[in-house]
């Protein structure tokens, strides 16, 4: 059977030097004709422009060929064009040729980066390696990973408690664990869970619980799940099949009693949106969009609104589209609610297309917005030409971040620190730069307060101070910059006693 050709706006868009289409063409031969040059020629094409994701694609199809060395290669460059992600993988190809340090630095770089994967793989690496001088690490990466909610970190934190390594052995947060990661859809914890309930190891035995987490594991292809099924089944007395046969399971329940304990949105304004309000109409849609959010009644709403060409229904649209990931559908939507005059949507438009590799466009539609007036244009345009580096536009950037920053605006602050850092245009500073990164810390801007914290802790360009070093550290992490819970550990280890006193201090002086 003959694959169906590509898009041939696709093909258009890439033959024309587009290296996200290039890009996204490859992936297209990769999934339909993976045995042709053309994944590999498109890639290629993408990656000589610079574009990150093209190299990493690159990465997997020598990966693929066992090219270890290839892969390692490209992905080196993906990295170093700023695709965080390609350290997991590194960290894998690494592991295959046995080079288990680099493979350690590899994911380590990443779960400093942000990578969650790589997190993953680094506590799994430090687990299985036996590192007992990482365990403080590993325990950490996994904990805080897991009460985010991710289905692989809360079956390995189960693993943890259960065998007592890194922390003494807690069958009960074992099993609660695996029910987390059992819920998120984890088939390793289902079959976890499945021959726990099955033995009584660590929980009561029960023979119906263990079918269903068995069952579930098994529906989304666990061998061992599959091969353990028919033992239970065989136990299973009249009663126990009656109950899998009849009642709904957890899932089933809450979805019924969600349904039961839905809100009605006010009837005035169902009234009015059905009378042809276009603005009741937007309204009731956001309604819909806030509080049932899955509901497709939400997006009608929004469709009837901008029948009647209102642009807020139509910027409201291009919203519901960008969250569902549908990228070109929430750009032709903000389009059109910028032509209607919504001036909200030229910075999201914007956005789109520079994300897209539309630049030149990008480019002129924060200008256009600039001109009408519209927040966030200027500093949006900015950091465009920062981000791609248009050499022509430094100077345009540089007088609009610094007017920006001299207003006290945090992010410009860090933007105008790269600028001197990176000498965009202008003598490279880095004593600007640190100073410009100390006012955004102070102001509590994340990556600032990481850059800030790492300065401080090095002595770079400021008086080494290990307690302000933590003062930021500790800051950036409680808003959740993985790099700034990383490093903490680093800093924590060269504390004196009496920084460690008045850091202590300075938690009591919080709590009280």
């Amino acid at each position: 059977m003959t694959a169906k050709a590509p898009p041939i706006d696709l093909v258009q868009a890439a033959e024309a030097g587009d290296a996200k289409a290039q890009n996204d063409l490859g992936l297209w031969y990769f999934e339909h004709l993976p045995q042709t040059p053309y994944p590999r020629t498109w890639f290629e094409g993408a990656a000589a422009q610079g574009h990150d994701v093209a190299m990493h694609n690159l990465g997997i199809l020598a990966a693929r060929a066992n090219d270890h060395e290839l892969a390692i290669a490209w992905y080196n460059r993906a990295v170093a064009a700023g695709y965080i992600t390609s350290c997991y993988f590194m960290g894998r190809a690494y592991r295959r040729t046995g080079d288990d340090a680099r493979a350690f630095q590899a994911f380590d770089k990443g779960a400093r980066g942000g990578c969650l994967e790589a997190q993953d793989a680094l506590c799994e690496f430090i687990l299985e390696k036996k590192l007992e001088e990482h365990y403080d690490l590993g325990f950490f990466l996994i904990n805080r990973n897991a009460e985010r909610g991710r289905a692989n970190a809360q079956r390995i934190l189960g693993h943890l408690y259960a065998q007592g390594i890194g922390v003494e052995p807690n069958p009960q947060k074992a099993i609660s664990w695996w029910h987390e990661s059992a819920k998120n859809g984890d088939m390793v914890a289902q079959y976890n869970l499945g021959t726990s309930y099955h033995q009584g190891h660590m929980v009561g035995k029960d023979r119906v619980a263990a079918m269903r987490f068995l069952m579930a594991a098994a529906a989304q292809g666990n061998d061992e799940a599959q091969a353990y099924l028919p033992r239970v089944e065989a136990e299973l007395t009249r009663q126990e099949r009656q109950v899998l046969r009849g009642e709904p399971d957890a899932e089933d329940q809450a979805i019924i009693t969600a349904i039961a304990s839905r809100k009605t949105p006010p009837a005035d304004l169902v009234k009015a949106a059905e009378a042809g309000d276009a603005n009741a109409q937007s309204d009731l849609g956001r309604w819909y969009h806030e509080n049932l959010p899955g509901s497709p009644d939400g997006l009608s709403w929004f469709k009837r609104a901008a029948e009647q060409g209102l642009p807020k229904a139509m910027h409201n649209l291009g919203v519901a589209a960008f969250q569902a990931d549908d990228r070109d559908l929430a750009m032709a939507w903000f389009r059109k609610a910028v032509a209607g005059g919504w001036r909200n949507s030229i910075v999201p438009l914007g956005m789109l297309l520079k994300e897209s590799g539309n630049i030149d466009e990008a480019f002129t539609t924060f200008q256009h917005g600039i001109q009408l007036g519209c927040p966030d244009s200027e500093d949006a345009l900015s950091q465009l030409i920062v981000d791609k580096e248009i050499e022509a536009h430094y100077e345009l950037a540089r007088s609009q971040t610094i007017r920006a920053a001299e207003q006290g605006s945090a992010i410009a602050q860090v933007r105008l620190a790269l600028i001197y850092n990176e000498a965009l245009g202008v003598e490279r500073d880095p004593g600007k730069a640190m100073s410009l990164y100390l006012q955004a810390a102070k102001q509590g801007h994340a990556g600032a307060q990481l850059a800030a914290g790492v300065a401080l802790h090095m002595g770079f360009c400021v008086k080494q101070d290990r307690v302000a070093a933590m003062r930021f550290l500790l800051a950036s992490a409680a808003q959740g910059n993985d790099g700034a819970e990383i490093y903490l550990r680093d800093v924590e280890k060269d504390l004196a006693p009496e920084e460690r006193q008045t850091l202590a201090r300075d938690r009591a002086a919080t709590r009280h």
